[in-house]
């Protein structure tokens, strides 16, 4: 794996200026404004966006009623400060991206078999955390990183390594745990030290070094009136390495501006970023999501577009957002969204969807009535509000998804329908250690 130079600056004791004023593109920002409009009604996105073209940022909104300036949690966008990390200590000499990952974290039965790389791009094989018994029981309690490590290294292999490609954040909480080692000091200190900070991401760092006190309070989505709740608690150690990063929308430009200086526009891969051609463009991007937060990065190679979009309502719209708005920047038309609609009366009871729909042998989703509604959750238990849209209809905003049910003959539904695909009601089925499809 090539290193790269911009995001190694503090080898060479760099600080790169800040993000130019803003020359502000009045017609732009009109359609952003446009475009967004549904997505705030709805209450599927609130926080901060801003569009830069080169140095000079063009667009800098802030949508909603969340507080534009603070730092927000970006959930997956950890990814790319951790593989930027090894790279690091890679260039220094500390590691090597071939290296088993045994040979830096104990207790790993297949630590010999599954390399660095292998991590960095979801080819190890080792299952996600979030479909764990122990994470639907615990997610609240801040865990350390050494019994995270200790929890993955219980679980069999999901493929042989190499072999497959699943996305994995336990993964990339190993990864965490090989920087430690390399580095000889705590994962937090040593990104916001010798990455963030030569980048002069100063209102940036790691949950698992503490919560900054203007985060942006984080939400997910809820019932009406306000069609929000608070994030359902998440103990930041399970985040380490894959999901613990926090950040501003300028410090994330910052952030941005560094790995589009160091990539070739004909680089192949970018660990811990998609590479994507979006209508002709080489897009860099990562989204992350995680318990009352959403966020996007995304970053032009041919006509250096950037885009970021940081929320604080954890909803999937997020992935649709970013890169349209980018398309805007460009000048392509997007499709702007209907607003969902609302019906006032619910027919049938809710009692007649609850229960537990089979998704795959050993994965189940239980649809749950509340005072407000129909919750759903998957293994972690966690319990999401759903928007009725009709009788048997409903949207899942977390991953923006619409969900419906086959009602039978006793008035009970017979199948869970997620984005048109059926599911069969069991309940009798466990819950499991994979996401829906």
């Amino acid at each position: 794996m090539r290193a790269r130079c911009a995001l190694l600056l503090a080898a060479c004791g760099a600080h790169p200026a800040a993000p130019a004023a803003p020359a502000v593109d009045a017609a732009l920002t009109a359609k952003v404004d446009a475009y967004l409009a549904p997505y705030v009604e709805m209450r599927d996105f609130a926080g901060t966006v801003v569009v830069a073209r080169g140095d000079r940022v063009v667009v800098r909104r802030g949508y909603g009623d969340a507080p534009a300036a603070a730092p927000y949690a970006v959930g997956s966008i950890a990814k790319t400060v951790t593989a930027a990390a090894i790279e690091l200590l890679e260039a220094r000499g500390k590691l090597a991206t071939a290296d088993p990952v045994g040979r830096y974290v104990d207790g790993l039965s297949y630590g010999e078999r599954v390399t660095i790389r292998q991590l960095l791009e979801h080819r190890a094989g080792i299952p996600d955390y979030y479909g764990f018994p122990e994470f639907a029981a615990r997610h609240a309690e801040d865990i350390p990183l050494a019994g995270l490590v200790s929890l993955i290294a219980t679980k069999p292999l999901d493929f042989e390594p190499g072999s497959d490609t699943r996305y994995s954040n336990s993964g990339y909480a190993l990864l965490a745990a090989t920087i430690e080692r390399a580095a000889g000091e705590r994962y937090g200190g040593f990104v916001a030290r010798e990455l963030l900070a030569p980048l002069g991401m100063a209102r940036s760092g790691d949950l698992t070094s503490g919560r900054p006190g203007d985060l942006a309070p984080g939400r997910d989505p809820g019932f009406e009136p306000t069609l929000v709740q608070p994030a359902a608690a998440l103990g930041a150690g399970w985040l380490a390495g894959n999901g613990s990063l926090y950040t501003t929308a300028d410090d994330l430009l910052r952030w941005a501006r560094a790995a589009r200086s160091a990539t070739p526009v004909a680089a192949p891969d970018r660990p811990g970023w998609g590479v994507h051609d979006r209508a002709g463009h080489k897009i860099v991007e990562q989204d992350g999501r995680i318990s009352g937060y959403a966020a996007y990065v995304g970053v032009s190679l041919d006509d250096d577009v950037t885009v970021i979009a940081l929320g604080n309502i954890q909803s999937q719209a997020i992935a649709t957002i970013g890169p349209d708005v980018g398309d805007l920047a460009r000048g392509r038309p997007v499709s702007t969204p209907a607003v969902r609609p609302r019906p006032r009366a619910p027919e049938p009871p809710l009692s007649s969807f609850e229960g537990r729909y089979r998704v795959a042998p050993g994965f189940a989703l239980t649809i749950a009535a509340a005072p407000g509604g129909l919750t759903l959750s998957g293994p972690d238990r966690i319990a999401t509000a759903l928007d009725r849209e009709g009788p048997t209809a409903f949207f899942f905003r977390t991953l923006y998804v619409e969900i419906s049910f086959t009602p039978g003959a006793d008035g009970r539904a017979t199948a869970l329908l997620w984005a048109g695909a059926a599911f069969p009601r069991d309940d009798a089925a466990p819950g499991s250690a994979s996401a829906p499809p």
